[in-house]
């Protein structure tokens, strides 16, 4: 099969406006291809709108306080070596949450990874366990108990004896 080239000059047959208005449409065209290949979900159309919202609250926060990112990541990491953040590195998904903190999540995740070594560690223990001493221990707490119950019955006997 041969291939023919030849060449057209549109200019011979549309005006610059024409030519214009041509190009100025087929950009819009993929423009809104591309857009709608991009945001084809209500969440894809939430994911940009509030990207976009962050990146100009971004740039007018830098405005007022310049280099805000680097002043915040210092204070978190003083913060991190000087505060007890167990709240807010361990916060659980509640009603103003969304999502369990990153911290609760790697703690979730680690018992995860973990679970067989905390299974055996809780059978070593249940099996290790000196129920005899539990029950010995139990018994003699109990019967100490009894005992002073007893000597306080015995002293209040003793006193109305003794007021009569």
């Amino acid at each position: 099969m041969n291939k023919i080239n030849f060449e057209i000059n549109v200019a011979d047959y549309l005006s610059a406006d024409e030519i214009k208005e041509i190009v100025k449409n087929a950009v819009v065209d993929a423009t809104r291809r591309e857009i709608n290949d991009l945001l084809s979900t209500e969440e894809d159309i939430r994911r940009v709108l509030v990207n976009t919202a962050y990146t100009f609250i971004g740039c007018e926060v830098d405005k007022i306080l310049p280099n805000y990112r680097q002043t915040i990541a210092e204070k978190v990491k003083a913060l991190i070596g000087t505060s007890d953040l167990r709240y807010e590195v361990f916060n659980k998904k509640d009603v103003w949450q969304k999502e369990d903190s990153l911290g609760t999540q790697y703690v979730k995740d680690a018992v995860k990874d973990n679970k067989g070594i905390i299974f055996d560690r809780i059978k070593n223990t249940i099996t290790d366990y000196d129920v005899k001493s539990f029950i010995e221990s139990a018994f003699n707490d109990s019967l100490d108990n009894l005992s002073e119950k007893f000597q306080g019955v015995a002293d209040m006997i003793y006193n109305l004896k003794k007021d009569k």
